[in-house]
């Protein structure tokens, strides 16, 4: 199959595939930025002279150190950047490769919609980030879809 005999594949598609990938990037580099820079600080905070001020401020280097490992740690145990991106990342992957035998015919545009709704779930809804696609439920099957296709 040449490039030019694939499907193009539907605009839905095309704009979750972008912003799921976008969004896992952003979430898994908050994760690890915010990780090390909380340990760094941390660090910082244990080792640093107790008594040394920031010049023009009565604040202590320490002090500072250890708002910023605090507010990191927090942003990773509030926000959850770890589980946000594994879900989206799931999400991603599957609807990829869906894509791509969609592209190749193996798969009607029915089945490609049913995939993408099962994705959305795994990618918004945390409690469900690690359950398999095949055993979540599909809300708005259209069942005269595949007739249409034929």
């Amino acid at each position: 199959m040449t490039a030019s005999e694939l499907a193009v594949l539907p605009m839905e598609v095309e704009l979750r595939l972008k912003v799921w990938k976008k969004w896992w990037r952003v979430f898994v580099h908050a994760h690890y930025l915010l990780g090390i820079f909380g340990v760094l600080s941390s660090t910082l905070a244990a080792s640093l002279d107790k008594n040394s001020l920031i010049p023009g401020s009565n604040l202590t280097l320490v002090s500072l150190c250890a708002i910023v490992s605090a507010v990191c740690f927090a942003v990773i145990g509030f926000v959850s950047p770890d589980k946000r991106y594994i879900g989206l990342i799931r999400a991603w992957r599957a609807l990829d490769v869906a894509s791509a035998r969609y592209r190749r015919g193996y798969i009607t545009e029915s089945q490609l919609f049913d995939v993408m709704e099962r994705c959305e779930t795994v990618a918004t809804e945390p409690s469900r980030h690690e359950l398999p696609l095949e055993k979540l439920d599909l809300h708005l099957h259209d069942k005269n879809a595949d007739q249409r296709q034929t």
